[in-house]
């Protein structure tokens, strides 16, 4: 006890070569009194301490190594790279992040250098964490070995170098980039490709031309396979120029470029794809493309600037070519944020449907709730219906809350 209360007082002491005396007694000591020690020397940060603390991680003691794996990245230096790369490629349990974790922390002169020789030299899986390492570290000089890796053999040299270049590549790289997007040879690869050339395309100033460099490439791709990739990339980044390129995809005579082009429809976050996706619900041959067009429309017009009567027309067309239970779920939920009076109607018919009785309870009270002070007898007439049919407990206390609200109108 005396012992653990002496350590513990370790990082408050002061005097010259305190903390080499400290380390000259982490040798000499049991391996449960080495582990606290080795922290209490590495919380003083006095780099006296650091050659006991490197012997110390090859100790045969786990709790001690780690202890020691920990404290370099508090007082080593440019000595301990090699040191810390070992614990990331041989290490035992939490040994492997406590080293990555430890070099995200060192300082020094020749640290970063010597990180960037590692990186270089090191077998896959620990080349994969130290890029990590070098990218969290903004190291100078790490974005050659980035694009490297993002042409890595292995996968998970290559993940780990696009996500680098996600987050620390610029505009400037975005032909790079794409380069990377089109030849990925696996999903995991284009899928992180594709994130990162979405998220550096965000970077470039001006939102109007932020999708320009995966266009110039999807003109002049020459393959099915790149167009699509490209496709999918500029649905991601938006735009009304990646909106006109995906919107002219439509239709094309290579299949899988035009799924990819109504999937990037599907998913567009800008009301000025409603009219083309509304389009494709009535045109569409391939009965999954339907559906995909159905969703998107319903999810846009939610928040669509339109009037009120021209989204209750659009609703209700929606409605009658919904043939599947959940997608007339998704429709009815925009329906609720509806405020015309005629929206109960159409709604009040889906309340005998097992399947969405639910949501239609859901899109009724809401709409009501919506034009109590516009049209309260109709919103009092739906909340006595909701009132006598509904089982769910909720939906019956809002609807009387409804009521309320007509017979006690707010001044």
């Amino acid at each position: 006890v005396l012992r653990a209360a002496a350590i513990a007082r370790g990082p408050s002491l002061n005097g010259d070569g305190v903390t080499a005396r400290g380390a000259g007694e982490v040798a000499k000591l049991r391996a449960d009194c080495q582990a606290p020690l080795i922290a209490a020397l590495a919380d003083r940060g006095d780099p006296a301490g650091m050659q006991a603390i490197i012997t110390a991680s090859s100790s045969k003691s786990a709790d001690v190594r780690l202890a020691a794996i920990k404290a370099l990245g508090k007082v080593g230096d440019v000595t301990c790279v090699d040191v810390l790369c070992k614990a990331i490629a041989d290490g035992k349990g939490a040994e492997p992040q406590a080293g990555a974790d430890s070099l995200r922390l060192l300082r020094g002169d020749g640290v970063e250098a010597a990180l960037l020789r590692a990186a270089k030299a090191a077998k896959p899986a620990p080349r994969a964490v130290l890029i990590d390492v070098l990218a969290d570290r903004k190291a100078d000089g790490a974005m050659p070995i980035f694009m490297a890796a993002a042409r890595d053999k292995d996968a998970g040299v290559q993940v780990a170098g696009l996500k680098a270049l996600g987050r620390l590549a610029t505009p400037a790289d975005l032909p790079a980039l794409v380069e990377l997007l089109v030849s990925a040879n696996s999903d995991a690869a284009r899928a992180e490709a594709e994130r990162t050339v979405v998220l550096v395309s965000r970077k470039v100033a001006g939102k109007s031309a932020q999708a320009d460099t995966v266009l110039a490439a999807l003109k002049a791709a020459k393959s099915g396979r790149a167009r699509i990739v490209l496709l999918q990339a500029a649905g991601k980044i938006g735009g009304s120029k990646a909106f006109g390129a995906v919107k002219a995809a439509l239709g094309d005579k290579e299949a899988g470029v035009n799924d990819a082009a109504v999937r990037a429809l599907a998913a567009w976050t800008d009301a000025e794809a409603i009219d083309a996706l509304l389009a494709l619900v009535d045109n569409a041959k391939d009965k999954v493309h339907r559906v995909l067009a159905l969703r998107g429309a319903a999810g846009l017009l939610a928040s669509a600037e339109r009037p009120a009567k021209r989204k209750l027309e659009i609703y209700t067309g929606l409605l009658a070519k919904a043939d599947r239970a959940e997608d007339t779920k998704l429709i009815l939920a925009g329906r609720g944020a509806l405020d015309d009076p005629g929206a109960l109607k159409v709604v009040e018919g889906l309340l005998a449907e097992p399947g969405v009785k639910g949501e239609a309870e859901l899109a009724m009270v809401n709409i009501a709730g919506r034009i109590v002070a516009s049209a309260p007898d109709a919103a009092a007439a739906a909340a006595r219906k909701l009132i006598a049919e509904t089982r769910n407990d909720r939906i019956r206390q809002q609807a009387q809350g409804i009521l309320k609200k007509v017979k006690k109108p707010q001044k």
